[in-house]
């Protein structure tokens, strides 16, 4: 499995990874590059360029501000771009060609050529025209259309008479290009290429031009040349000194005397100054004794840290976590939440916020870790520990490297259907007890891996510094880091101006009207009573062709007044909660909503939150020409899938303009909105803009070739250490590792096998191939399917078993559509997948033993000259390649050897030659691993340019759409194509249990109206250290401090959700001012049960902590919900009526888990087949009829978890509908918390609560059982009713029925009478032997009965013997041929076919060989005659006659050879 599944390196060889060690920046999609360093005491987390800088020659080094150094060698900073096929192409090249590839590689403009795939390349710079239009295209489009080289843009750049109109609009296309946010590594790979010193040299003497001669053009010039330089001097800053500071300081220059003059504004040149400053204080921190040591500036400290400034910048640390985050055990800086307050400015909420974040998800890894590095025999609770971890080698899926591990010992884990190592989760491997440590997340966690213990890995570290053999301990974080690491990088990306600062930041009171609400702006308010009004720009997308589902509904005439509402008025001026057709909190609610920039809505559970929150999205859509720019939607927001699912179902009755970001959506209704095919109907539509599409394809051109070159590097390095054959001579020529000298005399060998011809001379194969015709035309047939078998087995045309690593290493495998990374938005060029060449052999040893035995059987059964000699020379050459391969070699003495221009290699011994030969294989190797780890930096970086192109694509669809929805974390990582969407409308659903990190990086500068919806008094959001959760305030969401604050806000007052009894829980102890709508009394009540709300106590404990995930379970509550659950459906309630709700996912199964607790019961009781079990946590927003809630915890300490707190207790009471039962331990949980103490008052005050549930009879309803266990129920109710017997009459029969008194089927309509049937069948009195309901059908009884032939058979009593058909044998002439034969008594002989043989004689002598067949052409007209066996007349060679026997024979027509008068030879007839 191991080796089938992965590629494995030489022991002891060095992988491929990314990164550095310990310390990198995340990688996420479209993110930009990861941050890297060498030292992980210097690692400051991700920098936006760094996969850029390493393709242009600079890579980030120690010690550093910016952290980025030009490499050695690199002229100006930029190496040639991947276009220059030679920087990275492999040098191998398949089977022959070696002289043209040769060729090639000599010649530059040919390899140029070569490289592009002989395309045709533009000859002329981009014109006036073309840069005019970039100006009115989006920043994206611009970006990319730029970078293709069919644009000329580049050869503008190189020109050197550029005309000064073209000068202005380059640099004002460059300046909109840097506006750009969803393809950022773009946006500086341009900048990179456009702002080398050549162009910076003609900037400078340009810019001093437009002071002398065109000062007016001076303000919009230089302005637009700043934003330029500035965006570049943000992300490469490093590179900006060498290229910038001397265009800088004349820019500056030329302004000042420009300001002098009036033609521009002072704040002009001091944004120039700064610039100015900046680059001359990065230049001076680049010398070596101003270094900071920043371990220094990284203090750890121990008290309070509210009122301290940072010891650095929290955009500089790494969003991963480093060697010192583990080690260095000491409190890290963190200051608190400010829940009650304002934030001094952005850069303090922001750093406050991405610490704590970061601090929630590294404690546990740290703590762990340090935990078992102590040694400690208590339970690691914070990490998981796999030890005897072994790498086994790597695989290139989705233009992605993964590694496999192999984990140790599974017994007693079942990794495919736990928790453990989920897709995302970090891992450190350590072989030194984590003194370093290797950093990595799962990638690739298939089931049948999983079984076997194999992860893919995707490592952060540079795995190629590090010893891969031997075992390893891995240490898996609880936390799951997908969660964590794009929020962490957007916090890092956001500016210090926060949108909507003024709120979020200083917490102003009084909230202002959105930007884009007029006083007397009017809104069409008619949608507000109607499901599926919708105007048509906003209703429809072009993306589909089918309109809505349903037709919109005709506007009634009395709602005319709501057509045109100056809805910015006071609330006293709207029109009335029965005229919108809501309750008056609710018409309050839609009032702030549409009428202040920042919309806070509290809604307890039961009020319509979700309801209103699609009426709110209704109302601004229909009403969009208030708000809408061109090409932008309404970004909806929601922290789970589950929930944008819902959300935007809703939607779907009124537009079906939805896309939804992310594929991880069960919704049927809502996959087809998926971005992904979204983007794959405008690609197939041809409606992708060129720019976008030509330059996706490009770059998966270019992967393609490099998966090939990567998989070629890998081959070859196997092989040479294989040592299992003679190399090609094209193999070495095309790499260039032989000499010219000596390639040329290789070359001159008379023979194809060149180099084994010249390793092994006495033993020509030519000469085989010219004894080789001499074997006889079977043996050479033999040959050549035996030599086929053995190719397909060695791989030469088909992939050998062996290398079936290398291979899967290259294939382009579709991602399962699951998965959010993307799984089907590539075109389908899978198919077309430029093959592998294979590395080529002259011969190997396993073909030589191949044909060694094929020729030893052919000796064996004849003696034959040729094959003799065949296997002599084979064998001498086995022999002499088990010899020379095994030779060892001085590389100093080969290397002298080779350089010698006179050598003559024909002249040197045997020994000598395979040294030479095996010093060029080793060679071979030394080039083939750096190239493949070249290779493998390249493909990953040319990944990241594929993810900035599908953001385009993503992007594109996105501003076709009324509405977009993502939740949280793919808001956050998706944050760049945010920026550019610059969605006007955000609207946050459930915003009370989302952290206010993942709300904050949802929104961008172009926000200017956001409605946050939610409860803060049920779910809050959930932090992995409790510490931070209480005592810093993380897990106050930025819904609840607002509210604390004394922000504006609103609360639905009308729950239309549960009946009173059951409100009365969270009235007025939770929610003081909550009402009940009218419509929860009218609620039938529950059948089968006495109270509609009841609390079963009981004293059973838990069972203790067994599993992976530090749940819990009881295993009586589990039962007694089982028993209930079944008791409810045997009254006639739909599965679908019922929820199992539990506290914790394990207490309903032994084995964990709430799916497989789900099937049990369904296979233990199958009438409850449907019903949902659930975690309280994961029904937030959800409802049901009936709710049966199990509160599980039961222990001697006392400890009830998480159910002490008052919002998940308001959630677990506030579910249920019309009836709400609950077990658990109430006097454990009255000790724990004032709250249950109230809940237990007012049951007991309501006579709700005890420790048996009252179950009533609905047939005999003055009967009350008392159940208290899952057993009790099959006692007392083995039916739903009670234990009487039903004895009602059925309806067909009017026997009683036997059941024990039951609910369903009161009619008994469907039930079947089990009585035995009365009835008599026939007048022999024979009874019915069926059962009642059963039909009585025909007396079956057999009797024996004389038939009219006189013959006796038994007989069914109810048949008729002069009906039945006797079936005696007896003997019967047939008439026409009288013949006897045997036949049945029944049977009519003139209908019978005759089966004896026909005894005719035909005319020819022949006798007929059918059956007889005196009525079916007796006269043998149509029977077929047989050949004829005569000799033809006049051959005097005996031919047979070919004519059948009845035709005359005539002449032979037989082709012989025969000699003319002429002695030639001609075939002709006898």
């Amino acid at each position: 499995m191991d080796r089938e599944r992965f590629f494995h390196p030489k022991r002891g060889g060095r992988g491929i990874g990314r990164g550095r060690v310990v310390t990198r920046g995340f990688r996420g999609r479209g993110r930009g590059a990861e941050g890297r360093g060498y030292d992980s005491c210097h690692d400051r987390g991700a920098r936006s360029m760094e996969s850029l800088a390493e393709l242009s020659g600079w890579r980030q080094m120690p010690g550093a501000q910016d952290g980025w150094r030009q490499i050695p060698g690199a002229q100006d900073g930029c190496r040639p771009m991947f276009g220059d096929q030679a920087r990275w192409k492999p040098n191998f090249a398949p089977r022959g060609g070696s002289r043209r590839n040769q060729e090639i590689h000599n010649d530059p403009a040919k390899e140029e050529q070569h490289a592009t795939g002989f395309k045709k390349q533009r000859k002329y710079p981009i014109s006036v025209r073309d840069l005019d239009r970039l100006t009115t295209l989006q920043p994206d489009l611009v970006v990319l259309e730029l970078l293709s080289e069919k644009s000329g843009f580049s050869l503008l750049v190189e020109q050197n008479d550029i005309t000064p109109l073209k000068y202005d609009l380059a640099i004002k296309v460059l300046a909109r290009a840097t506006t750009c946010q969803s393809i950022r590594e773009s946006v500086y790979e341009l900048l990179n290429k456009t702002l080398t010193e050549g162009f910076a040299a003609k900037l400078i003497s340009y810019s001093v031009t437009v002071k002398r001669l065109y000062p007016e053009k001076g303000r919009v010039f230089f302005a637009d040349l700043h934003t330029v330089m500035e965006t570049f001097c943000n992300g490469m800053m490093s590179i900006a000194i060498n290229r910038l500071i001397n265009l800088v300081d004349t820019c500056h220059s030329a302004l000042t005397t420009l300001e002098a003059e009036g033609q521009v504004e002072d704040c002009m040149v001091k944004k120039y100054k700064i610039l100015l400053d900046r680059l001359t204080e990065a230049a001076k921190k680049w010398e070596p004794e101003n270094k900071i040591d920043e371990q220094d500036s990284r203090k750890r400290r121990v008290a309070e840290m509210d009122n301290m400034e940072p010891p650095d910048d929290f955009r500089e640390l790494s969003v991963l976590p480093t060697s010192m985050d583990i080690v260095d055990t000491k409190r890290p800086f963190l200051r608190r939440n400010v829940v009650k307050g304002r934030y001094t400015d952005g850069q303090h909420y922001l750093d406050v916020q991405f610490r704590l974040l970061r601090e929630d998800f590294v404690r546990p890894l740290r703590e762990g870790i340090c935990q078992f590095r102590s040694n400690t025999k208590s339970r690691i609770m914070d990490v998981r520990i796999y030890r005897n971890v072994t790498y086994i080698g790597s695989k290139l899926q989705h233009h992605r490297i993964f590694h496999g591990v192999k984990l140790g010992s599974l017994k007693t884990m079942k990794l495919e259907n736990s928790k453990r190592l989920m897709y995302g989760n970090l891992v450190c491997f350590s072989n030194d007890n984590f003194a370093t440590m290797i950093l990595g997340s799962v990638a690739d966690r298939s089931p049948e891996a999983l079984k076997e213990g194999i992860i893919g890995i995707e490592f952060e570290s540079d795995i190629s510094e590090f010893d891969m053999s031997g075992n390893f301990t891995m240490v898996e974080s609880r936390a799951y880091f997908m969660a964590y690491k794009h929020v962490l990088q957007a916090l890092k990306e956001m500016p210090n101006n926060i949108p909507m600062e003024k709120y979020v930041v200083h917490v102003e009171g009084l909230v202002n009207p959105p930007r884009y609400l007029g006083v007397e702006n009017p809104y069409d308010l008619r949608v507000i009573r109607s499901k599926s009004m919708m105007k048509n720009s906003e209703a429809f997308n072009r993306f589909f062709r089918e309109e809505l589902a349903e037709a919109q509904e005709e506007v009634a005439q009395d709602v005319r007044h709501l057509e045109k509402v100056q809805i910015a008025r006071d609330l006293a001026e709207w029109p009335s909660a029965d005229d919108l057709g809501l309750d008056s909190s609710q018409r309050r609610a839609l009032h702030s909503a549409l009428t202040r920039e920042l919309a806070i809505i509290q809604g307890p559970p039961g009020t319509g939150k979700t309801y209103l929150g699609l009426k709110i999205v209704q109302t601004l859509l229909h009403n969009s020409q208030v708000w809408k720019d061109k090409d932008n939607p309404i970004l909806v927001v929601c922290f789970t899938n589950h929930a944008l699912d819902q959300f935007l179902e809703g939607m779907t009755t009124f537009t079906n303009s939805i896309v939804r970001v992310g594929s991880r959506t069960k919704s049927e209704t809502i996959e087809k909105y998926q971005i992904n095919k979204l983007v794959q109907s405008v690609v197939s539509s041809r409606s992708m803009p060129h720019c976008i599409h030509s330059q996706k394809a490009n770059i998966i051109s270019e992967l393609r070739h490099l998966e090939n070159g990567i998989g070629m590097c890998r081959q070859v390095d196997i092989e040479c250490g294989a040592a299992r054959g003679i190399f090609s001579l094209n193999v070495f020529a095309s790499s260039n590792i032989i000499p010219n000298h000596i390639l040329q005399q290789l070359e001159q060998a008379p023979n194809v096998e060149k180099l084994m011809y010249w390793l092994a001379l006495s033993c020509q194969s030519q000469n085989v191939s010219r004894l080789g015709h001499q074997v006889d035309d079977s043996t050479a047939k033999k040959q050549k399917a035996s030599q086929q078998q053995t190719d397909a087995k060695l791989g030469y045309e088909v992939d050998e078993d062996k290398f079936r690593d290398a291979v899967e290493f290259l294939e382009i495998e579709e991602r399962d559509r699951m998965i959010d990374e993307d799984d089907c938005e590539e075109p389908n060029w899978k198919n077309s997948l430029t093959k592998i060449n294979q590395v080529t052999f002259e011969v190997t040893k396993e073909k030589l033993e191949h044909e060694l035995a094929h020729l030893d059987a052919i000796l064996q059964e004849e003696e034959n000259d040729a094959a003799s000699l065949q296997y002599i020379i084979r064998e001498g050459q086995l022999n002499a390649m088990n010899y020379g391969l095994e030779i060892p070699v001085n590389r100093q003495e080969m290397e002298a050897l080779e350089t010698q221009a006179t050598l003559n290699i024909w002249k040197l011994d045997h020994r000598r030659k395979w040294q030479l030969y095996n010093h060029w294989v080793a060679k071979l190797q030394r080039n083939a691993r750096p190239q493949c780890q070249s290779l493998s930096a390249l493909l990953q970086r040319r990944t990241k340019a594929l993810e900035g192109v599908k953001n385009a694509e993503y992007l594109h669809a996105m501003r076709r759409a009324a509405v977009v929805g993502m939740t949280t974390t793919g808001a956050a990582q998706y944050n760049r194509i945010l920026q550019d969407l610059a969605p006007s409308i955000v609207v946050i659903e459930e915003a009370a249990e989302i952290l206010e990190s993942h709300v904050i990086t949802s929104l961008t500068a172009g926000c200017q109206h956001l409605i946050m919806i939610g409860d803060h008094q049920q779910l809050q959001p959930s932090a992995t250290v409790y510490e931070l959760a209480k005592k810093y305030g993380l897990e106050t969401s930025l819904f609840e401090r607002l509210i604390k604050n004394g922000l504006a806000f609103e609360t639905l007052e009308y729950q239309h959700r549960m009946r009173p009894s059951i409100s009365s829980l969270l009235v007025p102890s939770i929610y003081p001012t909550l009402k009940d709508h009218p419509s929860v009394h009218k609620y039938p009540p529950v059948l089968g049960i006495v109270p509609n709300i009841f609390f079963i106590a009981h004293q059973e404990l838990e069972r203790k902590e067994s599993d992976d995930n530090n749940s819990h379970e009881n295993q009586h509550e589990a039962e007694f919900m089982m028993g209930l659950c079944r008791h409810l459906v045997l009254q006639g309630y739909s599965s679908d009526d019922i929820t199992i709700l539990t506290a914790y996912s394990d207490s309903f199964s032994c084995s964990g888990r709430l799916g497989e607790a789900q099937r049990l019961l369904q296979r233990q009781e199958h009438i409850c087949t449907g019903v949902k079990i659930c975690v309280v946590d994961n029904y937030q927003g959800e409802e049901n009829k009936i709710i049966l809630l199990s509160l599980v915890r039961s222990n001697p300490e006392g400890s009830v978890g998480f159910l002490r707190t008052e919002n998940r207790v308001c959630v677990a009471l506030s579910r249920a509908k019309h009836g709400l039962y609950i077990t658990g331990n109430m006097e454990l949980l009255s000790q724990s918390s004032d709250l249950w103490k109230k809940i237990n008052a007012d049951l007991i005050k309501s006579e709700s609560v005890g420790k048996a549930l009252p179950l009533r009879c609905e047939n005999h309803v003055h009967l009350v059982s008392m159940v208290s266990t899952g057993q009790d129920f099959l006692a007392k109710s083995p039916e739903g009713g009670c234990l009487q017997v039903c004895a009602k009459p059925l309806p067909q029969c009017r026997h009683c029925c036997p059941k024990a008194c039951h609910m369903n089927d009161l009619e008994h309509v469907k039930y079947k009478c089990q009585v035995q049937c009365p009835k008599s069948l026939c007048s022999l009195d024979h009874k019915c032997p069926k059962l009642c309901w059963e039909d009585c059908g025909l007396c079956m009884v057999i009797l024996a009965k004389d038939l009219p032939c006189s013959h006796v058979h038994s007989i069914a009593c109810h048949v008729d013997p002069s009906s039945y058909k006797c079936p005696t044998k007896v003997v019967k002439v047939i008439p026409a041929c009288q013949h006897e034969v045997t036949m049945p008594c029944c049977q009519d002989p003139s209908l019978f076919l005759c089966p004896e043989d026909c005894d005719t004689r035909l005319d020819c002598g022949h006798k007929c060989k059918k059956k007889c067949h005196r009525t079916r052409d007796p006269d043998h007209q149509k029977y077929v005659m047989e050949q004829c066996t005569r000799i033809n007349v006049g051959c005097s060679q005996n031919h047979p006659c070919l004519k059948r026997c009845y035709q005359e024979c005539g002449s032979c027509v037989v082709l012989v050879n025969k000699e003319l008068p002429c002695r030639m030879r001609q075939r002709m007839w006898m």
